[in-house]
């Protein structure tokens, strides 16, 4: 039995040397491409700020080596650069970590450091199907830290979903947060001119608004009434000279809601292992800014290897405080821990 199917194979297609290797290659190249998928895994700012409901995928490490964000305002130049971690830590559930430097334009009061950490986890309840729609929740806390921290500790929690229609992944992502600053607190009627500045319709100060934890390089670039920080409050008739001078000069604590609506959607080209993609989002900080902030960003990720990932943005905030030219890069690498 043996010898008549060595003979067929010898005789038949199967036996030939030029097929045998075809098939090894294919079975290599497939291997290679099933590898590839953390392409069309996309997280929040890389490189879009719109992402889809998808965890790191188990027992996997995502390292996120410094993602790069350079924000162009007004003819000033800020670059944000962010490592992070995520973690698989358990079915559908991943752990994150990250830290946010920055580097401020000259005039900034600190022009560069570290601004804080951020701890978090992403839970999907859902996974997608052709009915069904990916569905996950998400929540971190964000504590200032480092020689150029801002303001104070925020958190903020967040709803996915991503369905695929007609060969598009379409994403929605609805953020609520918190957010903490210092501002400067006139009590002469005056706004204070300095970096943090309080602005209002009837009195102007300073060339930057406040600057928000973990919140976007926002530049007034004029010393006019567009944003509206805090309102500038008439010195108390009954207090002394003392109390006034006194009162010019404190920084007031300003809390309050930090919201973010996004849609997005991208389109994969597996053989390429690339993804394109876009979102518009809006922003809005509450009783900080007088106006919500909308932004419109494309970008694409590629898979130049089994574990190693790269992106880009371009986005544009074309209404609300400011606008101004985002651009972001970035690299991935995936490492499994454990074998499935």
């Amino acid at each position: 039995m043996l010898s008549q199917m060595h003979r067929s194979r010898r005789k038949g297609v199967w036996a030939s040397p030029p097929f045998e290797a075809l098939v090894l290659v294919g079975c290599l190249v497939g291997s290679r491409l099933a590898a590839q998928t953390e392409y069309a895994n996309t997280d929040g700012g890389r490189p879009l700020r719109v992402e889809d409901a998808t965890p790191t995928e188990r027992f996997s490490l995502d390292v996120h080596f410094p993602t790069a964000k350079v924000e162009r305002i007004a003819g000033i130049a800020r670059l944000r650069v962010e490592p992070a971690l995520s973690y698989g830590v358990l079915p559908r559930t991943a752990i994150e970590a990250r830290a946010a430097f920055v580097y401020r334009e000259p005039a900034a009061i600190p022009r560069g450091g570290m601004t804080g950490f951020g701890v978090g986890v992403m839970h999907a309840l859902t996974t997608e199907t052709t009915r069904v729609p990916g569905f996950a929740i998400a929540g971190e806390f964000y504590d200032p830290t480092g020689s150029a921290k801002i303001g104070g500790p925020a958190y903020s929690f967040r709803a996915l979903v991503t369905k695929r229609v007609l060969g598009v992944r379409l994403h929605a992502n609805g953020t609520l947060g918190s957010y903490n600053v210092s501002v400067a607190q006139s009590g002469t009627g005056q706004c204070v001119r300095v970096r943090l500045p309080v602005v209002d319709q009837a009195c102007t100060g300073g060339t930057n608004p406040p600057l928000v934890p973990d919140g976007p390089c926002l530049v007034d670039g004029l010393d006019g009434g567009v944003v509206v920080a805090s309102r500038c409050t008439a010195p108390d008739p009954g207090g002394s000279a003392s109390e006034s001078r006194a009162e010019a000069t404190a920084v007031r604590k300003l809390r309050g809601t930090h919201r973010v609506v996004g849609l997005g959607a991208d389109h994969a080209f597996p053989g390429a292992s690339l993804l394109i993609m876009a979102d518009v989002f809006g922003e809005h900080y509450a009783g900080l800014f007088d106006r919500s902030d909308w932004s419109a960003e494309v970008g694409a990720r590629h898979q130049v290897s089994g574990s190693m990932t790269i992106d880009a943005s371009v986005g544009r905030r074309f209404a609300g405080v400011t606008t101004a030219w985002v651009f972001v890069g970035g690299l991935t690498r995936t490492v499994e821990t454990r074998r499935h």
